[in-house]
């Protein structure tokens, strides 16, 4: 079991499971910061790109061709307005934020999440399925 570790830390780096370029950009810039985030994670029906449990913050970044259809651009606000309901804080990023300016969105990023934590000051809540 020597080296599982690592590789773990390896397999987390890599960010499988992106969809693409911003997608992969985001979770490496906040290990580099030693700020982890669980990728592509499971919130009750949906998947965030990027989800913090315990502050109930998910982090969703798309590019434009995303919502380009009408009704994908629909289908998208109301999963984001389901999840708020839900008491979750939705930051939306577009990939082309985050390829001019990664450091300004991982730092937003940091900076909710940690102030979240602060006023929740409770374990993570259990995943619902």
């Amino acid at each position: 079991m020597n080296g599982t570790t690592a590789l773990r830390e390896q397999l987390r780096r890599c960010c499988p499971g992106t969809r693409s370029e911003p997608e992969r950009r985001v979770p490496r810039a906040l290990t580099t910061r030693n700020f982890r985030m669980e990728i592509n994670a499971r919130v009750g029906r949906f998947y965030g790109d990027l989800v913090d449990f315990r502050a109930r913050v998910i982090v969703e970044i798309d590019g434009r061709a995303f919502h380009i259809d009408p009704a994908t651009f629909t289908s998208d606000r109301r999963r984001q307005n389901t999840l708020v309901l839900d008491g979750w804080l939705v930051l939306p990023y577009s990939a082309a934020t985050v390829m001019s300016d990664l450091d300004g969105v991982v730092e937003e990023i940091m900076t909710v999440v940690r102030r979240r934590r602060k006023s929740t000051n409770s374990p993570p809540p259990a995943e619902t399925f």
